[in-house]
């Protein structure tokens, strides 16, 4: 299957901002890079271009950080992980492009919300109240 012609528009930005996010500048940015991508082409098509990327950067980091885990938070997040991937990979074949692409969006969606809200509390933390 051919490329759409304005498919590097959407992967160029896309891939920078995994790599980005992924190296500690721009955290919350990453979300950004499959729906950016998805909408030059399907959203499973998207993934799949992401992975290999997303998987290198996991394994550098795993590499840098090998004896420095907090056994406590993966054990707390492995098994939501473990049944969204199974979830994910049982429904991928079976939903159609604008079912997937509506929950990628609403997943965007939700995570930019719970980011902004995150930042808008560090920001009321860090105002100081006027004494009488």
């Amino acid at each position: 299957m051919p490329l759409p012609a304005d498919f590097y528009y959407f992967a160029i930005p896309a891939i920078i901002l995994a790599g980005l996010s992924k190296g500690g500048f721009a955290a919350s940015l990453s979300m950004l890079g499959d729906p950016i991508l998805s909408l030059s082409i399907p959203p499973l098509q998207a993934a799949a271009i992401l992975l290999p990327i997303l998987i290198v950067m996991d394994m550098v980091g795993i590499i840098a950080y090998r004896g420095k885990a907090d056994w406590s938070i993966l054990k707390k997040m492995v098994p939501a992980a473990s049944f969204g991937i199974a979830l994910g990979w049982l429904l991928a074949d079976q939903l159609n492009k604008q079912v997937i692409r509506f929950c990628v969006g609403l997943t965007t969606y939700f995570c930019a919300g719970l980011c902004h809200q995150k930042a808008v509390n560090k920001t009321q933390q860090s105002v100081i109240p006027n004494a009488p």
